[in-house]
């Protein structure tokens, strides 16, 4: 399924889709937690995302700029940590790992000003994060 829906997404940038777009923004919001399976591929995704919207291009082969979009909350109805809070410390190793596939824009999707499945203030939320990665040495 992964690489039918890539050879459309590269179609259409040669067809010219993209051509007016500046950034192309894979989704890498949180999707599970620390109890789920799956947590562990929480890198594996995140690389593959940047990878995968790396490829796209418009119909003159130009790049576009990757500007992932990140969560703070999960967002996965099969996940035990639906609409939780994700932990600091995997949002802080997406950042790392975005730095270390020298992407150094990204953006975080939140919903509402007043989530209340944050559990705090979303600028809170975000600047602890912030904080967090900073202190971690980046």
């Amino acid at each position: 399924a992964y690489q039918r829906s890539m050879e459309g997404y590269l179609a259409a940038g040669r067809l010219g889709v993209y051509d007016k777009l500046e950034f192309a923004v894979p989704p890498l919001y949180m999707r599970f937690g620390p109890s789920d399976l799956a947590h562990r591929t929480i890198p594996a995704y995140t690389q593959l995302g940047v990878e995968s919207a790396r490829q796209l291009k418009r119909s003159d082969d130009s790049d576009l700029e990757v500007l992932p979009y990140l969560s703070l909350i999960i967002g996965n109805g099969a996940s035990a940590h639906h609409k939780e809070p994700a932990p600091v410390a995997d949002v802080v190793g997406q950042l790392k790992l975005l730095r270390d596939l020298q992407v150094d824009r990204w953006a975080i999707w939140v919903g509402r000003e007043d989530n209340a499945s944050l559990g705090t203030p979303v600028d809170r939320a975000v600047a602890t994060v912030w904080e967090s990665y900073e202190s971690s040495g980046k």
